[in-house]
């Protein structure tokens, strides 16, 4: 009965995490930035950074100011162009406060990382389905205090917190109402590959890009460009009851699958992942043979502008325990540097 119970939480929590998945990854190219400025008077109330690819200007950040009655500035917010949402979404907050001489400078940022995860627990919190759960993690933000104070998280076991100012602002206010569900442990406790093994922690982590046979990228955008570290991931990931890995099946408007045939930059083995998820569906990669779990993440994962695409690689791999062309493993990747949209890849090109 209890397996039962377990199975069926582990299923409804990836329901939930391939409905809310959206996420954008940054792709740097070399480019020129061209800025737009919005006046008041003699003040810039807002300034709107695009960049310039081949004479093409798309959005890139905007930032607004904010000035007291003496034209200092007291605040600077940043935002950055999501090109999937194809909205602006926050980047970081500066508050700056004046007294006397002194200048007092107050900074909080918002991590896209972490955007899926926040969006995860919040749907999570949400359905009436999913009961209260306990939650042991490395870095606790906004969404967990939130659905505490709900009564959707009972516990919350934590190395950090990374919430706003005002968000930490209340949880001191109501320091007795979060004194027997919150607890700060130092990292050696936090991300104990020994405890999260003995809790049975079902461990849900981003991923930048995934392979067909289940290796999971979550650091580097086309293998050289870090956009975030790797943190106690690999920790959680090896250590879990089940291991989760979500994210979009694309990103940069659909340039870019975030399902190919070989991941880039390898941070998490096939042997580590359980499970894979996208907004396209599930991909539940246990007890499979690797051509097994090839199928099944193509299938169940992939969006569709690149399915047939990703069967077609299969075809043209060499057969063996684990099919691969080496010659076109990363044809994808090179086709959006050359290219900037991996639906062009033609696997012709890469056939020796």
């Amino acid at each position: 009965m209890k397996t039962n119970v377990i199975l069926k939480a582990v299923v409804m929590v990836a329901v939930v995490m391939a409905s809310v998945l959206n996420f954008s990854a940054n792709a740097m190219n070399p480019t020129d930035y061209v800025k737009n400025e919005e006046m008041s008077g003699e003040l810039v109330t807002a300034r709107t950074i695009f960049r310039n690819e081949d004479g093409y200007l798309f959005r890139h950040l905007r930032y607004t100011y904010g000035y007291d009655n003496e034209n200092r500035v007291i605040s600077k917010e940043a935002s950055k162009w999501d090109s999937v949402k194809e909205a602006w979404v926050p980047y970081f907050k500066l508050d700056i406060e004046y007294t006397g001489d002194e200048v007092s400078l107050s900074y909080a940022r918002w991590n896209s990382k972490d955007n899926i995860a926040n969006a995860v627990l919040s749907a999570l919190g949400k359905n009436p389905d999913v009961p209260a759960f306990e939650m042991y993690t490395e870095v606790i933000q906004n969404s967990v205090i939130d659905l505490i104070k709900a009564g959707r998280i009972k516990f919350g076991s934590t190395c950090s917190l990374s919430v706003t100012n005002d968000c930490l602002q209340d949880i001191y206010d109501n320091i007795d109402f979060f004194r027997d569900k919150l607890v700060l442990r130092p990292s050696e406790i936090s991300n104990c590959p020994e405890v999260v093994r003995r809790l049975g922690v079902i461990s849900m982590n981003t991923a930048i890009e995934a392979d067909i046979y289940g290796n999971v990228n979550s650091t580097h955008i086309c293998g050289t460009k870090m956009m975030n570290g790797i943190g106690g991931s690999g920790y959680f990931t090896r250590s879990a009851y089940i291991s989760i890995f979500s994210c979009p099946s694309t990103a940069k408007g659909g340039c870019i699958s975030s399902i190919v045939p070989m991941v880039s930059h390898q941070d998490h083995s096939e042997h580590s992942v359980n499970v894979i998820i996208t907004e396209q569906g599930i991909a539940d990669l246990r007890g499979k043979s690797p051509m097994e779990r090839a199928k099944t993440v193509i299938e169940n994962c992939a969006h569709p502008d690149y399915k047939q695409l990703l069967w077609d690689y299969l075809k043209i791999a060499s057969k063996g325990q684990t099919s691969h062309s080496l010659s076109a493993a990363l044809g994808m990747h090179e086709v959006f540097l050359d290219k900037g949209d991996m639906r062009l890849t033609d696997w012709a090109e890469f056939k020796r």
